[in-house]
């Protein structure tokens, strides 16, 4: 729980956005707080469920700086919250807190979507966030279709630095999977896509053109390691996988002006 009062204090940016009204059905209680989710509807946008979590505080709490006069102490919060229902992640894109129990009172901290925050660039596990609860509450609405095919994938190209261009053009592009994003502590999981130009040949029998690696990026100490592998006869790994494995798992420490920097930048970025 103290993990995410820290992760909701450090979203809540002074702006302006109105809150949603809500009922509210209790989901877990501590000696600190006592949460909720909404029972209001859910939106569902294929297999992402948007609702809005509060945080009923026991005792009143300066949540952004303890050391700013000025800000007023907050008894609870309220969260938008997006819930990753297949691969059971969850991340913030906005909140509030208030003077009072419930979402009651008057607003002492408003937060809109920010993007640039990293609670709202990447999906964290619900477990990280002890939010387990509100993810069953939230996600078993969803229709069962969704759990029985892959989740869809947001591929963004990722290109070699420009300080690197005299190089030789290499035959192959490369995708992050923005939706596979999932960080835990320093060490980010996304999943990368190799997609080649032409067929190659593999294992003397194999013929493919796409592959798709797991890997985990270490942001702290800048590395990089493959623990999953897949290939596949067409590109942008869209048929069924010819070959599937575990990785290397060898951690690779990342080369400036490399293509495993451009990686590492996108997978590390708050």
């Amino acid at each position: 729980m103290r993990n995410l009062f820290a992760s909701l204090a450090a979203l809540l940016l002074l702006t302006t956005t109105p809150l949603v009204q809500a009922q509210w059905v209790q989901t877990s209680t501590s000696d600190d707080a006592t949460s909720y989710v909404s029972t209001k509807p859910i939106i569902y946008q294929g297999h992402i469920a948007r609702t809005h979590v509060l945080i009923d505080l026991k005792q009143p709490e300066v949540l952004v700086d303890p050391t700013d006069l000025t800000e007023r102490p907050s008894k609870s919060f309220v969260s938008e919250v997006e819930f990753e229902c297949f691969n059971r992640a969850a991340r913030i894109t906005s909140a509030k807190a208030y003077s009072e129990q419930m979402g009651q009172g008057e607003v002492t901290v408003n937060s809109a979507d920010d993007t640039i925050n990293p609670l709202s660039a990447y999906w964290q596990d619900v477990r990280e966030w002890a939010m387990s609860k509100e993810y069953a509450h939230t996600c078993k609405s969803i229709p069962i279709l969704f759990f029985n095919h892959q989740p869809e994938r947001i591929w963004l190209e990722v290109e070699e630095s420009e300080r690197r261009a005299e190089t030789p053009v290499i035959e192959q592009t490369i995708y992050l999977d923005l939706n596979s994003k999932i960080r835990k502590n320093d060490v980010v999981k996304i999943a990368q896509l190799i997609n080649l130009n032409e067929t190659l040949l593999t294992n003397d029998k194999t013929t493919w053109m796409s592959a798709i690696l797991k890997l985990e990026v270490e942001c702290k100490e800048r590395a990089i390691r493959d623990m999953k592998i897949s290939i596949h006869p067409d590109r942008m790994a869209s048929q069924k996988a010819l070959i599937s494995g575990v990785g290397s798992k060898e951690w690779i420490a990342v080369e400036k002006d490399s293509i495993k920097e451009e990686i590492f930048n996108i997978a590390c970025e708050n």
